[in-house]
C-alpha cells in the first residue's frame, strides 16, 4: 500500500511538472505573438527542468564555454533556453549584450533567486535599474581605474595572498548556508560602522576606497543601506569570480607546459629587475607582460589560453 501512495505522489509530481512547464512555454509563445515577432532558434530541453542541468554542469567542468559554444554553434549568437525553471533568450553577442546592459529599467529588469537577493539586500548593483545603477556603476567603475588604485592594489594583493596561505587550513567542514547568512549580518555591521566612522572624519581630498567614493559624492539617494550592500557585493567576486578564473589560468597553463615555462621565465625576469631597482611590482609591470597578456587572451590562432 506504502509503494502504491510512492508511485501515485511521483505521477503527481510528473504530471505537475508537465502542466508548469506547458503553461510557462505557452506563455513564452504569447508574448513572442504579440510583439508579432519570431522567437530566435534553440531548445527548451526537457520539462520543467529545460536545460539547466547541461548548465550547471558546464560552470562547474574544466570547459564552462561549453554550454554556450555548442548552442552558439547550432543556434547563432542569440538562441532560446530554459533555465532555472523559466523559458529565456541567451544572448553571446556583444552588441545585443551591450544594448540590454546600457537600456534603462524599463525595458530589461534584472531578476535573481530569492536566496540571493537576501544576501546582496535590496540595495544591491545588481537589483536596482535606472539612473540610479548608471550613476553607481559610474563612480565604482572610475575608482577602480584611478591612478591610486594601481599604484597600491599589486602591493595589498601579495600581502593578502601571503596572509591567507598562512592561515590555510584543510580538512574543515563548512555549512555554507548558516555561514553565508551569519557572515552577511557580520559584514552588514562592520561596514555600516566604517561608513559613520568615516562621515565623521569626513571624505579625504584623495580617495582611497569605495567608501569614500560613495559617500563623498553626496547624493541623498547614496543611503547607508545601499552603500553598505554595495560595498558588500564587491566583495563577492574575490570570493568567487576572480578565485574561478585563477583556477581555470593554472589549469590552462598547466595543460600547456610551453605556455608556462614562457610565462613564469617572464615573470622572473620581471621580479629580478625589480629587486635590483628596489622598486615593488605596480600595475604597469603587468600591462606591459606580453606573454601575461597574450596567455590570457589566446592569440589569433586559436592556441592554448588561460
Amino acid at each position: 500500500m506504502d509503494s502504491l501512495w510512492i508511485v501515485l505522489v511521483i505521477l503527481l509530481i510528473f504530471l505537475s511538472s508537465i502542466i508548469v512547464y506547458r503553461r510557462s512555454t505557452r506563455r513564452f509563445r504569447s508574448s513572442r505573438s504579440s510583439y508579432g515577432r519570431s522567437l530566435p532558434s534553440g531548445s527548451l530541453g526537457w520539462p520543467f527542468l529545460g536545460e539547466t542541468i547541461d548548465f550547471i554542469s558546464c560552470a562547474y567542468s574544466d570547459h564552462p564555454e561549453r554550454f554556450m559554444d555548442t548552442r552558439r554553434g547550432m543556434y547563432g549568437k542569440v538562441f532560446k533556453s530554459h533555465l532555472f525553471g523559466s523559458p529565456t533568450i541567451v544572448s553571446t553577442d556583444a552588441e545585443v549584450s551591450r544594448f540590454v546592459l546600457q537600456s534603462d529599467g524599463s525595458v530589461f529588469v534584472p531578476s535573481y533567486p530569492k536566496s540571493l537577493t537576501e544576501l546582496m539586500g535590496k540595495s544591491s548593483i545588481l537589483l536596482i535599474n535606472g539612473s540610479l545603477q548608471r550613476r553607481i556603476h559610474g563612480l565604482i567603475g572610475s575608482f577602480f581605474k584611478s591612478s591610486y588604485l594601481k599604484a597600491q592594489i599589486t602591493g595589498e594583493m601579495q600581502k593578502y595572498v601571503h596572509e591567507s596561505m598562512g592561515g590555510w587550513r584543510e580538512d574543515r567542514p563548512i555549512y555554507i548556508q548558516d555561514e553565508a547568512k551569519s557572515a552577511k549580518k557580520k559584514m552588514v555591521e562592520l561596514v555600516n560602522k566604517i561608513i559613520k566612522e568615516k562621515r565623521i572624519s569626513g571624505i579625504p581630498k584623495v580617495l582611497k576606497d569605495v567608501a569614500d567614493v560613495l559617500i563623498g559624492n553626496g547624493s541623498e539617494k547614496l543611503t547607508e543601506d545601499l552603500i553598505s550592500d554595495n560595498m558588500i557585493d564587491l566583495m563577492i567576486p574575490g570570493e568567487d569570480s576572480v578565485p574561478v578564473l585563477i583556477t581555470l589560468a593554472v589549469k590552462y597553463l598547466s595543460d600547456c607546459p610551453a605556455a608556462l615555462l614562457q610565462l613564469t621565465a617572464e615573470n622572473l625576469t620581471l621580479k629580478r629587475l625589480k629587486d635590483q631597482l628596489g622598486e615593488p611590482l605596480c600595475w604597469s609591470d603587468y600591462g606591459n607582460s606580453e606573454d601575461g597578456e597574450r596567455n590570457c587572451r589566446g592569440d589569433e590562432k586559436g592556441n592554448e589560453r588561460c
